[in-house]
């Protein structure tokens, strides 16, 4: 039987060769040519290089050895053999001495079970940022029970109650703003404050000789002394408003509708637009307290001072003997205040001026409020 002298080699799928059978018998004798190897004579029929050699009477070739060495294996250089590509993953194959060994390739990277696993942990986050944002907008906005919704009648899609109109609910974690509310007057005003806002309503009344002075206590219903009016009911006098504006200053006609002259009493009717003025409880006066007095005193035939401020306290009530009783008010005043209001630090009306000590300095007696109340509700 004649043997062939050439072989081809299968490498990565691809035949390669020829090569003498002395080469083969070399690689196999040093390992380099693997068990399984499949070679041809023809480039049809291929079969295991170890059963080929058995046949050419080629020794046994070693057992394969591992990879680990102590040190790197030296690649010695590859002359090229014609046509000859590289063995598997090792360098190209050619006509010179292949390698002892090649070690194993690298395990593959795990990259399905890290994309696995960054997966997992995002979802993780995105489900506790859910949960994180739901319980944000609950506190926000906990739904409190409706005690006219029946129970149990509740629909996906339907409001809770159609009756009542949907309310926009603001985003979680987006500050709702308020309306600030207005701010609250104080329950004390200081003089500047009290004049500022009461002073327009204060008026000045002349008539015949005499001038006095007077305030709104209705939209048409102007106080005053009796004597300022000369004790005449029905008569006409002069109202003007000094610290009003516009056409709100005046003058204006008004007429007496009530008299009552053991209490220095007068009402005038007259068409105004200006704001009337709050009476307070002259019985609740304490002494010492604020009293603040506005009106219109004479300094001669022709000066006037236009809705001058005196301030002073409350001292005490006096009864006069014939007259009744009258408020103390320790302040300065002088003829042209008569019939002026005398204000709490409320604002209030607590009495009206209406004489002046006559031997003492800074002595003022007013009419008590309640006074003035009792006559207005006579007049209506």
């Amino acid at each position: 039987m004649t043997f062939p002298r050439a072989f081809y080699l299968l490498v990565n799928g691809k035949p390669h060769g020829p090569f003498p059978v002395e080469k083969l018998r070399q690689q196999m004798a040093s390992g380099v040519l693997r068990p399984g190897t499949q070679v041809s004579n023809d480039g049809f029929t291929w079969r295991p290089v170890e059963s080929v050699m058995a046949e050419l009477g080629a020794v046994t070739p070693p057992p394969f050895r591992p990879a680990t060495l102590p040190h790197p294996p030296t690649v010695p250089s590859w002359p090229s053999i014609s046509g000859a590509q590289g063995y598997g993953n090792s360098s190209p194959a050619g006509s010179g001495t292949f390698p002892q060994h090649l070690p194993p390739p690298p395990p593959p990277p795990q990259t399905g079970s890290n994309h696995a696993a960054v997966l997992a942990v995002g979802l993780l986050c995105l489900v506790l940022m859910v949960v994180l944002t739901c319980l944000i907008a609950f506190r926000q906005n906990p739904r409190v029970a409706d005690p006219d919704e029946p129970e149990g009648r509740e629909e996906a899609g339907a409001p809770v109650n159609p009756g009542k109109q949907a309310q926009d609910v603001p985003f979680a974690g987006v500050p709702v703003l308020e309306p600030l509310p207005k701010p609250k007057p104080p329950d004390r005003l200081t003089a500047q404050m009290l004049v500022a806002k009461c002073a327009p309503s204060v008026a000045m009344i002349e008539f015949e000789n005499s001038r006095g002075s007077g305030f709104l206590v209705d939209s048409d219903l102007l106080a005053t002394n009796a004597h300022v009016v000369g004790n005449r009911d029905n008569a006409v006098v002069r109202v003007s408003f000094p610290s009003a504006e516009g056409e709100n200053k005046g003058p204006l006609n008004g007429r007496v509708v009530f008299i009552d002259t053991d209490r220095d009493l007068a009402l005038v009717r007259v068409e105004s637009k200006l704001p009337f003025l709050k009476l307070g409880n002259s019985d609740q006066l304490n002494k010492g307290e604020d009293i603040v007095v506005i009106g219109s005193p004479g300094l001669g035939p022709n000066n006037v001072l236009v809705n001058a401020i005196s301030k002073g306290v409350y001292s005490t009530t006096v009864d006069l003997k014939g007259a009744g009783s009258f408020l103390h008010m320790s302040l300065a005043i002088n003829p042209g205040n008569s019939g002026g209001p005398a204000f709490n630090d409320r604002g209030e009306v607590v009495g009206m001026v209406t004489a002046k000590g006559v031997k003492v300095e800074g002595v003022a007696l007013c009419v008590p409020a309640n006074d003035l109340k009792l006559a207005i509700q006579d007049l209506k």
